[in-house]
């Protein structure tokens, strides 16, 4: 993903959760948002985030400015996550054809062992 469809996918987030338009989102708002998001992430990792997120300011409240940072940090682990599963399939793809062809080498294409 590029950086401008990272920020603006960033921004549509924020403003989605901002449901009452007042450019801040409360904690209930912050940990919703997190768990809607379905990153995988889990209970302790939403609680740092949350941590992480309200103490910028200690006002209580996570703004635009506040939420930028975390989420594009979250959103790009996620995809770096995402890009690793697709290399492990690339990968094991590559190894169940060697698998199957010293299989076959073995077993005379019969398929027995």
């Amino acid at each position: 993903m590029t950086t401008r469809a990272t920020q603006y996918t960033v921004a549509r987030i924020f403003t989605d959760a901002d449901v009452h338009g007042v450019g801040k989102l409360t904690k209930d708002q912050f940990v919703a948002t997190l768990k809607s998001a379905k990153l995988g992430l889990v209970k302790s990792e939403i609680d740092a985030l949350t941590k992480e997120a309200l103490s910028v300011d200690a006002d209580g409240m996570i703004d635009y400015e506040e939420f930028t940072p975390i989420a594009t940090a979250v959103l790009n682990q996620k995809l770096e996550g995402e890009y690793q599963t697709a290399r492990l399939y690339e990968t094991g793809d590559e190894l169940l054809k060697t698998v199957m062809t010293a299989f076959d080498a073995v077993s005379n294409g019969e398929g027995e062992f």
